[in-house]
């Protein structure tokens, strides 16, 4: 489940809801011309987007596909656009080798994030106290970052689950061992804290903002690679028209030289 307005290239501004704010939430409409639009921008992010992925980084584009279909929804839920979850998606998976299992794990993080247990009990996932309500998870996130990180905007709006992990992963190494292990805990839970690691790790490389560089400027670049292969093709079909017609050419001198040869000598005899 991807939501639209991610295929019509329109920004947060336009985001269907913001979690735990009623007020403002749910009142966006599909603008009129969207087919035009979602005509335009549909091939961007069904080729384009993890075509330029799989071409920089340790990626495919059928794997990064499998992770959007398992936390597309979710993360648009959260407040990520298609372009970071690609990014999350990318970097994780050059460590961890299973893009499926990291479009699990991000579904799974956010919902922790924003403190929903029973969603996560639902998909039996591991829950805790830690995760009691969204209150909670900011309280502890707050004191364990020595208030560095908050999941809440100034205006009191949840914010991007991808600026929080970003944040975390800024001062991570500022933590001892202790708070690093709790933190992890309450962002990732213990099954999928090697995950939550690795994503760390790629924020901290810098890997994750090169893919979502790479996502924004992706633009054209599965159509700019289609032509630089027809131009390719196109360039040896030249080379073989040209060099059949030379064969050709050399064929039909020799041949007539070889017919007037033939007819001399039967005048002669």
């Amino acid at each position: 489940v991807l939501q639209m307005q991610d295929y019509l290239m329109q920004n947060e501004k336009y985001k269907m809801n913001t979690p735990g704010k009623a007020e403002g939430s749910w009142e966006y409409r599909v603008p009129q011309n969207y087919k035009k639009k979602f005509a335009k921008n549909l091939r961007k992010f069904r080729c384009e987007k993890p075509h330029k992925l799989s071409n920089e980084f340790a990626v495919t584009a059928a794997g990064l596909g499998q992770g959007l279909t398992k936390s597309a929804s979710s993360m648009a839920t959260a407040g990520t656009d298609m372009n970071k979850t690609l990014a999350l998606l990318t970097g994780i998976s050059e460590i961890t080798q299973s893009p499926e299992e990291a479009g699990n794990f991000l579904k799974t993080a956010s919902m922790r994030l924003r403190g929903m247990k029973g969603e996560l009990e639902e998909l039996n996932e591991e829950v805790d106290s830690s995760v009691d309500s969204i209150s909670k998870v900011q309280t502890q996130i707050l004191n364990l970052t020595h208030g560095e990180v908050n999941i809440f905007d100034d205006s009191g709006n949840f914010r991007d689950v991808y600026e929080i992990w970003k944040d975390i992963a800024e001062i991570r190494d500022e933590l001892s061992s202790t708070e690093i292990a709790s933190l992890d805990e309450i962002l990732f839970g213990k099954n999928r804290a090697n995950q939550g690691a690795a994503m760390m790790n790629a924020f901290q490389s810098g890997q994750i903002e090169k893919a979502y560089q790479a996502a924004l400027d992706s633009a054209g670049s599965a159509y700019a690679e289609q032509e630089k292969w027809s131009e390719s093709l196109e360039a040896k079909l030249g080379e073989l028209k040209a060099a059949w017609e030379g064969l050709s050419t050399t064929f039909l001198f020799f041949f007539r030289f070889f017919l007037l040869f033939v007819a001399r000598s039967l005048e002669r005899s």
